[in-house]
């Protein structure tokens, strides 16, 4: 079951479901909009190199340039919920692909890493708290037996900015 919007809002407000800051208008008709971190890490043939939207300023994406981001939000995910992390379509009209690599583990606790690439013609400027994507959460059938960061194999658990 995809949790509806008051659902949404009931977990989040009895702390079930964890994702702060909230935006005011975060929480649509069965998903919460996330929105993007400071910090971006631009690929390029050297590796990365970061660029922080709020002492930097601004970033423009050109075309078919990859970055990782992470969302401003940091997300807890009950061992009984999961998550998928969808784009915008507002930002997919400008040519921005969220890459789709979005599931999200019961037992989840940190900031998403995103991947985000420009298929536009022309570059698309990324600014600290935009809109960036979509938290769809669904709920278990029962709560799984090993959730996200109960065993070593959990490299990403409790991840700040991207990674």
């Amino acid at each position: 079951m995809i949790l509806p919007d008051g659902l949404l809002r009931e977990y989040i407000g009895d702390g079930r479901l964890i994702v702060r800051p909230l935006g005011e208008q975060a929480i649509r008709p069965a998903s919460i909009d996330l929105r993007l971190g400071r910090e971006l890490r631009i690929a390029s043939y050297d590796g990365y190199r970061t660029h922080d939207l709020v002492d930097d300023g601004p970033f423009f994406l050109d075309r078919l340039a990859f970055v990782l981001a992470a969302t401003l939000e940091w997300i807890e995910i009950p061992d009984y919920l999961a998550g998928v992390l969808a784009g915008k379509s507002t930002r997919a009209r400008q040519g921005v692909v969220l890459e789709n690599a979005g599931y999200v583990d019961p037992g989840w606790r940190g900031e998403l890493t995103l991947e985000l690439c420009n298929l536009a013609p022309r570059p698309v400027r990324l600014t600290h708290g935009m809109t960036i994507g979509q938290l769809r959460v669904e709920m278990l059938l029962v709560a799984c037996e090993r959730p996200y960061g109960s065993d070593s194999t959990s490299h990403y658990q409790e991840s700040r900015g991207p990674v």
